[in-house]
């Protein structure tokens, strides 16, 4: 085998498997911060029961708290408020996902968007529209190799001619270049429709 083509499938093989554990990172960050905040909440109650400070035993409630919430910005009060909603571990599951994006009320318990532009809800829709189009871009892209034959004559001419490593690469370049531009979408467009979801369910 070439050895060009050798490097370029190394170097390939090496991009995917950086992507994929930049994936599993991301997947499994709530799970190892609920675990942190767990062992956390133990220990400090065990301290508790041996030295019987009443602190300790509020500290340990609050991390009990931040384990079940996952987030790094919401206030104690805030917390107690989200956990005892009416749809609690779907609220928590919502908030987790568009956190970013939108603002937490006690008394009674609603939600508000961070940033005013998202009030207009033509931004919202243009918004959801641009991500749906480079989701379907994105997508495209990562089927391309399995649907180039659908290409313009006048593209897969320029194609033809080239080396196999070459077209390769520009596979590898392809798929790569969809899948980020498909999640990245993906992603934004969830959180809007979340956001805009808990936001309408606690409206007055």
């Amino acid at each position: 085998m070439d050895d060009g083509l050798i490097k370029y499938i190394f170097q390939g093989v090496t991009i995917i498997i950086s992507i994929i554990g930049l994936i599993k990172a991301w997947v499994y960050t709530t799970d190892k911060i609920f675990d942190k905040r767990q062992k956390m909440s133990k220990f400090i109650f065990e301290l508790y029961e041996i030295s019987g400070e009443d602190y300790l035993k509020k500290l340990s409630l609050e991390y009990g708290y931040a384990a079940i919430t996952k987030d790094s910005t919401l206030t104690t009060e805030q917390r107690k408020c989200l956990i005892s909603s009416p749809n609690s571990m779907k609220d928590i599951d919502c908030y987790r996902i568009c956190s970013g994006l939108i603002t937490t009320r006690t008394s009674p318990l609603s939600f508000g968007w961070k940033y005013k532009r998202y009030n207009n809800i033509v931004y919202k829709v243009s918004l959801c529209v641009i991500c749906g189009f480079f989701y379907f871009l994105g997508s495209s892209m990562v089927i391309l190799p399995i649907t180039y034959h659908l290409l313009p004559s006048f593209v897969l001419s320029k194609i033809s001619p080239l080396a196999l490593d070459i077209k390769l690469l520009i596979i590898l370049y392809f798929i790569l270049t969809g899948l980020f531009l498909a999640l990245i979408s993906l992603n934004k467009a969830a959180k809007i429709l979340t956001a805009n979801g808990l936001i309408k369910r606690y409206a007055s």
